[in-house]
């Protein structure tokens, strides 16, 4: 996920440095795997894929996306293939929210598709029976330590081998696989392998190799931007949110020219007052780096006043160049805070917080009142100038009483497809099958669409009861209080523990993990005025530790309803009333969609597992793992299947 909405403003701030695939030749590929096998797990189908419906369907899929990559940028010398293993515990809490949030929607959707269907019936309109493969009905099976992911490291290396062996296109690759067994994110696999290239004394690494990575996550762009190569460039699939589909469709490729947004960024972060040394701009692209850590990632939720879709980047950037002077240094050093840098800079942000959140506020409050629409008058001889209006007062739809029991089901005869997304049918014998298709895309529009209204009335609902209140009088003790859950004379200890995820985040991207077990343990971040004063004397020693083992992991992420994707004797964990972490697993948890402008941005509020209690749950348990079950749950490393010849390897990096 990384970072919600930054690539949009990115494209729109530097909108030169983004472009279509028109095929360059890299030196090295890297694939950040798991937006490949989601993309092939669960097509939209609007694209033209249908959904597969076993899993060497999925794997083929997943063969034929890299073929097209690769294709498309000809590697000349190393493809790495990086698959998401086990993540640091800081990024847990992002994965276990957004696994129950899928789960809960997935029984939504089955709960209207079978009303749907229902209706359908009546009317007499046919269509396929529901469900999928074995298997693929659970897309939280794409989790380390799945049957489904360790059948993945297989396959892959599989169609790996075949290709060297029989593609003029892969000839003389270096090959490199990072399986889900391989501790740690994907992406940052592959960084963690650039950065060993640039500090291998032993002559190997080129300052002139071409870059390339392949993903769909935002901060592969802080990521890549952190390594400081000069030749680097991002592709992605390019997508386009279709009204009438409800949904974002793949419309191709596009590169990111890492080269020219770093110029770019360099030009627009250009310090406005005469600064007191020369401008290293590498450090601008870190401090750059650092800021964009306060709008919110996988990691740390972000500063209230921070959010995108507000102007926080712009905000920044322009007290980044006019207070550069006044802070007298750059806010990081080799992935460190500078530390009365970033003092400086938070009581920047300050000083304009409360006059912000009074304005929003004020605008809020507005919205309340009801507003006046403008109506055309109907009788005869009206002048059709549109200022001959009389007014009516119209309810806003986020004051709608939704407490009233009424029922919040869609109507939705009215919605069709359109004409040129109707399947054509190839044949009179296909005729019927095709209408299927054609009814069961109607069907899933429906349910979609269903869906999305249903989260934005309980957005609008929440908005419209939401006490916080930011701007009125009172409003940081009440958000310490109703969001934070401590007293206001306490925000210490939750502005410790944000900067000590802002020191986390940095060493990541820079170094790598400094610490496998540390870990945000709130829901909300504390605002920018609470910083100033507490930054000061900060230090952040944390230990290394180890990752959860991957079926750990899996309990720690995973909701009960994919309980399945578990050893049996695991599940019981999960499922079992008396099991000594069921506290884990609620039956029903909070979205806090306030101070949100979208439902899927709402905060997930689960509760924090506690590693101690779940590693002890499964000390005993372990013992009754099968060969194969204990073999899903060690590490592994990287795996070297060819270096310039089609011999095959095993080497760690």
């Amino acid at each position: 996920m990384g970072i919600p909405l930054f690539f949009g403003w990115l494209c729109r701030a530097f909108p030169a440095a983004v472009g279509a695939s028109s095929g360059q030749c890299h030196d090295n590929l890297y694939l950040d795997m798991n937006s490949i096998v989601h993309s092939c797990f669960h097509p939209s189908g609007s694209d033209g894929r249908p959904l597969p419906t076993t899993q060497d369907e999925v794997f083929q899929g997943i063969g034929a996306y890299i073929d097209a990559v690769v294709e498309l940028v000809r590697p000349r010398k190393l493809l790495f293939l990086a698959v998401d293993g086990v993540a640091p515990r800081a990024k847990m809490n992002q994965q276990r929210a957004r696994r129950f949030v899928a789960a809960r929607e997935a029984a939504d959707a089955t709960a209207a598709e079978e009303k749907l269907r229902g209706r359908f019936a009546a009317e007499g309109r046919a269509l396929p029976p529901p469900g999928r493969g074995s298997g693929l009905e659970d897309s939280n099976v794409i989790t380390p330590g799945t049957k489904f992911m360790a059948d993945l490291s297989a396959a892959l290396r599989e169609y790996v081998n075949l290709r060297l062996a029989t593609s003029a296109s892969w000839k003389g690759l270096q090959v490199i696989l990072s399986d889900s067994s391989v501790p740690g994110e994907g992406e940052h696999k592959i960084m963690s392998f650039i950065r060993g290239k640039r500090k291998n004394h032993s002559g190997e690494y080129d300052p002139e190799t071409s870059h390339c990575v392949f993903g769909a996550d935002a901060d592969l762009i802080l990521l890549t931007l952190a390594t400081h190569e000069q030749n680097f460039s991002i592709l992605r699939e390019s997508r386009e949110w279709t009204s009438q589909r409800q949904e974002n469709v793949a419309t191709g490729f596009e590169f990111l020219d890492l080269s020219l947004l770093r110029e770019c960024l360099v030009q627009r972060m250009r310090v406005a007052e005469c600064p007191p040394f020369e401008i290293d701009d590498e450090r601008v692209i870190d401090d750059f780096v650092f800021m964009c850590c306060l709008i919110g990632n996988d990691f740390l939720p972000h500063i209230p006043t921070l959010l995108i879709d507000d102007g926080a980047i712009d905000s920044m950037i322009t007290i980044y160049t006019t207070e550069f002077t006044q802070m007298g240094d750059y806010l990081t050093r080799n992935g460190e805070m500078n530390l009365p840098s970033v003092a400086h800079f938070f009581s920047a942000i300050a000083a304009s917080e409360e006059g912000f959140l009074k304005n929003k506020y004020k605008k809020k409050e507005r919205r309340k009142r009801p507003r006046r629409t403008r109506r055309r008058r109907e009788f005869a001889g009206a002048p059709s100038r549109v200022d001959q209006e009389d007014y009516v007062v119209e309810v806003p739809e986020e004051l709608w009483d939704l407490e009233n029991g009424e029922d919040v089901a869609l109507e939705l005869d009215d919605l069709e497809l359109e004409q040129s997304e109707e399947p054509q049918p190839s044949s009179p014998e296909n005729h019927e099958l095709d209408e299927q298709h054609r009814t069961l895309e109607l069907l899933k529009l429906k349910v979609r669409t269903q869906l999305t209204k249903n989260q934005d009335r309980e957005l609008n609902l929440q908005l419209k009861m939401d006490r916080s209140d930011l701007g009125s009088p009172g409003w940081k003790t009440r958000y310490y209080s109703l969001k934070l859950e401590v007293a206001e004379s306490e925000s210490a200890k939750v502005v410790l523990k944000y900067l000590e995820g802002l020191a986390w985040i940095l060493r990541y991207y820079y170094h790598g993990v400094s610490s496998w077990r540390w870990y945000y343990p709130y829901y909300y971040a504390p605002f920018a005025s609470d910083f100033s004063e507490r930054i000061s004397g900060f230090v952040f020693h944390p230990t290394l530790g180890e990752p959860l083992k991957p079926l750990e992991q899996l309990l720690a992420v995973l909701p009960p309803q994919s309980s399945t994707a578990l050893p049996a004797c695991y599940q019981k964990l999960m499922l079992d009333p008396a099991s000594l972490i069921a506290d884990f697993y609620p039956g029903a948890f909070e979205v806090d969609y306030t101070g949100s402008k979208k439902a899927w941005k709402g905060v997930v509020k689960l509760p924090f597992v506690d590693e101690a209690r779940l590693t002890a749950a499964t000390k005993e348990l372990q013992k009754l793992l099968s060969e194969e079950e204990m073999r899903r749950n060690r590490f592994s490393s990287d795996l070297v299947l060819a270096l310039n010849t089609n011999s095959s390897s095993s080497s760690s990096r």
